[in-house]
Formats: structure tokens, C-alpha cells, sequence
């Protein structure tokens, strides 16, 4: 059961790196065209290569939000990237909050639970724009994940990764793209 769980972790990494070398090196043209609407191709899902803020590190979740709400304060997005277990664009992530002239995560309550030799907590968040006092508040929950200090366990495997975001899932949903 741990080899499994293992493999299917760093499988989907290994077989991206192992599959970037095959094929052509071409260019694809302009992106293709369908019913007017344009498709384009996210390309910034590889792990970007910034410093981790320590707080990323805390055994404390609401340490982890909060680091994450910050990095975003900051318009960080390949920083805030590095929060979530599955890779997101950093594209994608500046699309999602591109409206906000400066985004203010509050991070409310935390509440943690342990499964099966992972923990899981969930963090109330409010969404502000700090420069514009008027704009409507989201409110919604950041999902986080990690291995509960099992044997073995690598400090990578002990960070509370993002496993879900009702906020960030609004604002960076699959129908946004970054323009072409």
C-alpha cells in the first residue's frame, strides 16, 4: 500500500519530465481556433524555482494559510504555486486574482482531523481587495493535506500542501485562460 501511494505521487511527475524530451522540437503556431472562442495551452505547470518561505514548512495549517495569503498579498503567484499538492500555473493563479488590486486572504479558523497516517485541516478564509474597500468579500475554505509523522515520512511528505480552495477554484476555474 505505501509503494502504491508512493508511485502514484511521483509517477505523474516522473513520466512528465520522462515524456518533455520525446517528440519534435516545433513550434505549434498560433493557438488553434475553435467557434471563435481561442484555445491556449497552460505551459507553466513545472514547479517554478523560488525560496519557500519557512512559514510553508509549519506543522501549524493556519501558519501554512496564512504564508499563502501573504505570497498572494504580494502578487508572489510563483510562490503561492508552491502551496498546492497538484501543480497549478502560476498564469493561472494571477488570472484568477488579476482583478484585485491588492488580494486580502483573512484567514479564519482552522480545524484539523487525522486519517489513515494523514492529517487534513480546513481553513476559513475571507477575500478582500485591500485597495478597493468596496469590492464584494468571498468567503469560502482552503483544504489542506499531509502525511500524519508516520516512520519515514520526508519533510517534504510532513508540509500541508492546498488540496482544494473554494476561493481559488472560483477565481482560477477551468473556463479562464490567460490571454494569447
Amino acid at each position: 500500500m505505501k509503494n502504491s501511494v508512493f508511485l502514484r505521487l511521483t509517477l505523474p511527475p516522473a513520466l512528465a519530465l520522462a515524456l518533455a524530451g520525446c517528440g519534435d522540437a516545433v513550434d505549434p503556431g498560433p493557438a488553434a481556433e475553435t467557434d471563435g472562442a481561442e484555445v491556449v495551452a497552460m505551459t507553466n505547470y513545472e514547479p517554478a524555482l523560488v525560496e519557500l518561505p519557512k512559514a510553508f514548512s509549519s506543522p501549524d495549517c493556519a501558519v501554512v494559510a496564512g504564508a499563502y495569503a501573504q505570497a498572494l498579498a504580494e502578487k508572489r503567484f510563483p510562490v503561492a504555486a508552491q502551496a498546492w499538492a497538484e501543480p497549478v500555473g502560476t498564469d493561472k493563479l494571477a488570472l484568477g486574482y488579476e482583478k484585485y488590486g491588492k488580494p486580502a486572504l483573512q484567514i479564519g479558523q482552522a480545524r484539523e482531523e487525522g486519517a489513515a497516517g494523514s492529517l487534513f485541516c480546513e481553513v476559513t478564509v475571507t477575500l478582500r481587495d485591500s485597495d478597493n474597500p468596496q469590492s464584494p468579500l468571498k468567503q469560502g475554505t482552503i483544504s489542506f493535506r499531509r502525511a500524519n509523522n508516520v516512520p519515514g515520512a520526508t519533510p517534504d511528505q510532513l508540509r500541508w500542501r492546498i488540496v482544494g480552495s473554494t476561493i481559488d477554484q472560483e477565481l482560477t476555474g477551468a473556463a479562464k485562460t490567460p490571454p494569447g
